[in-house]
């Protein structure tokens, strides 16, 4: 499911997610059930863009059914649940129109992970900001995301995810950038006063 999650294949995420929930209960441990929960999220959110009115409606109610369950795991292992739980707050606040309330909680996901050294989630984060920015028409700031997610994703390793990126988004990810270092950056606030960032609030 978290490959599927992390290649962008949402269907092929849920169908996972829905197969493997029936076997969850006998899988207790602290580390594999906030993990499902996790990508279950993302998945679900992802493909709430592609579902119709009623299931919409019921994949809202599992993200906050799931994200009730990371308020807590944060509180007690912040170092670990609290990236997690920003990020799925971001895609909820993304579904439910809440554009500002999103943004922020992009930035503060992709900082906590970074602090906590999860380059994975941070990778994907950023994948996911990039995304929330393009589909408002803002790619100036969806571009600075994106090399940020290519970049990270290639500090973890992960081949062939650089390549798909590059393959789907040329636009921002030009390839004459691709042998040039990106810096540390704290993403959206750096282009705010060129940007108008504040356009968003639509």
């Amino acid at each position: 499911m978290s490959l599927a999650n992390w290649y962008s294949d949402s269907e092929k995420a849920i169908d996972y997610a829905n197969s493997a929930e029936k076997y969850l209960l006998g899988a207790t441990g602290i580390f594999t059930n906030p993990a499902f929960h996790f990508h279950q999220c993302l998945a679900l959110s992802v493909g709430y863009d592609c579902a119709g009115g009623e299931k919409q409606a019921q994949y809202v109610e599992k993200i906050k059914s799931n994200l009730e369950k990371f308020k807590l795991w944060s509180q007690h292992c912040p170092s670990t649940y609290l990236h997690q739980r920003l990020l799925i707050e971001a895609e909820l606040a993304r579904i439910t129109n809440n554009t500002l309330e999103a943004q922020d909680l992009y930035d503060e996901a992709i900082s906590s992970a970074r602090e906590n050294k999860f380059l994975q989630n941070e990778a994907l984060a950023n994948e996911l900001a990039a995304k929330f920015w393009l589909a408002r028409g803002k790619a100036e700031i969806a571009q600075l995301y994106m090399k940020k997610a290519h970049y990270v994703y290639q500090l973890w390793g992960a081949k062939r995810k650089v390549e798909v990126l590059a393959e789907k988004y040329p636009q921002l990810l030009p390839k004459s950038s691709f042998q040039r270092r990106i810096p540390q950056l704290r993403s959206r606030q750096l282009l705010i006063p060129q940007l108008a960032v504040s356009q968003g609030k639509h």
